[in-house]
């Protein structure tokens, strides 16, 4: 009996050497909202589907695709200047501008603190043009935005697309703010 008694000892003694080689499984991280809480805009989790899931469709129906990209100026000036309740207060209103101006199958996603992306099925680019011209009138008095838009080329990935309406903002801010740039 003292042999299986010892036995039986260090067996457990192995194993829990073992298990306390074993790190405890984490609990996976909740996936990022698909929706941003304060504008109630969807997120950056909700913008790659979408923007890949138009550019299939316009893909395959051979119509144009534009994507735009929009920074608010001086937002962080606001944010530092007046806090940022003000700062959430202008969000909202931009939010719900923006949402009156669109048409019904556009989507206007919350992709950082003062940056939204604006996915424009079946828009060429004059028309996609107008219709940021039309989101920049509909900010609030004072508030200015800089812009760049690009458009859907035969092969783009989501990638490329981004990358293009991203680069035409990084103009738009160069060239002294309260600009629209296409490319």
């Amino acid at each position: 009996m003292g042999r299986v008694s010892f036995t039986v000892r260090s067996l457990f003694r192995r194993r829990r050497r073992r298990e306390a080689d074993v790190p405890e499984p984490r609990p996976e991280e909740p996936a990022p909202p698909r929706t941003d809480r304060l504008t109630g805009l969807p997120g950056p989790a909700a913008l790659e589907e979408e923007i890949r899931d138009e550019l299939a469709r316009s893909e395959r129906g051979g119509y144009p695709l534009s994507l735009a990209a929009i920074d608010l100026d001086g937002f962080t000036r606001l944010n530092e200047e007046r806090g940022r309740q003000a700062g959430d207060r202008l969000l909202k209103r931009v939010a719900a501008a923006w949402r009156s101006e669109l048409r019904g199958g556009d989507i206007v996603v919350r992709y950082a603190d003062d940056e939204f992306l604006v996915v424009l099925p079946n828009c060429t680019p004059a028309n996609a043009r107008s219709l940021v011209d039309r989101l920049v009138r509909a900010l609030p008095p004072g508030q200015t935005c800089s812009a760049g838009v690009a458009h859907r080329r035969a092969g783009d990935t989501v990638a490329r697309l981004l990358s293009r309406a991203r680069k035409a903002l990084d103009d738009a801010k160069r060239a002294g703010r309260a600009q629209v740039v296409a490319r």
